[in-house]
């Protein structure tokens, strides 16, 4: 069975476990196998917990060395492979991403009976705070697709919730997380403003 036959045997599977912005791919002069080859060496570099699919993606050794002609890999002595500082920029979410995340939640909303109540913090770099960081890196896991995501699905949400007038039904930050509502947020912004949200997201 060739490499994508099995790609595809997994996929019908699992789907749904990973997401690929093929846009950001394509315009980063990449395949879809080179991507998911770098992603792979940047997530046991790492010790990330990425899909099990991964132990299908033995590649032919022409693939390590067309990504060390477009720069993402350096090759080493015996045949050793080494992603290089500009592959690793392609799954670096950092704090830029959380910090974008974080000042756009409201720190607090209505109550419903007249006051309001905290649903976040008002300083980044409080103990409460750090551990909200620490969940949106373990949630990312390196996948910058995945934070934009979650920074997009608020932004729906929040629209959404002022033009409503339903904002005191937004949940605090940390339950935002763990209940993954961003992704109830991005399915609804793409069928109701039929923009583009999605159109370069593929689930595989």
């Amino acid at each position: 069975m060739t490499l994508k036959g099995k790609i595809v045997k997994y996929v019908t599977i699992m789907m749904g476990i990973l997401k690929v912005d093929l846009f950001k791919v394509n315009h980063l002069g990449l395949d879809l196998i080179e991507y998911l080859l770098l992603m792979k060496l940047h997530g046991l570099n790492n010790n990330l917990n990425y899909p099990v699919f991964y132990k299908l993606l033995d590649v032919e050794k022409s693939y390590y060395d067309c990504l060390v002609d477009k720069g993402y890999l350096k090759k080493e002595l015996f045949d050793k492979y080494v992603l290089t500082s500009k592959a690793n920029e392609l799954f670096d979410v950092g704090d830029t991403k959380f910090e974008e995340f974080y000042e756009m939640y409201p720190q607090k909303v209505p109550d419903g009976i007249g006051g309001f109540r905290p649903v976040s913090t008002n300083d980044p770099n409080s103990k409460s705070a750090g551990k909200t960081r620490d969940l949106f890196r373990k949630i990312t896991e390196g996948n910058a697709t995945l934070a934009d995501e979650i920074i997009s699905g608020l932004k729906i949400e929040l629209d959404h919730r002022n033009a409503s007038g339903s904002m005191q039904y937004l949940p605090n930050i940390d339950s935002w997380l763990n209940g993954h509502n961003w992704e109830k947020w991005i399915d609804m912004g793409s069928e109701k403003s039929g923009d583009n949200i999605k159109n370069n997201i593929k689930k595989i």
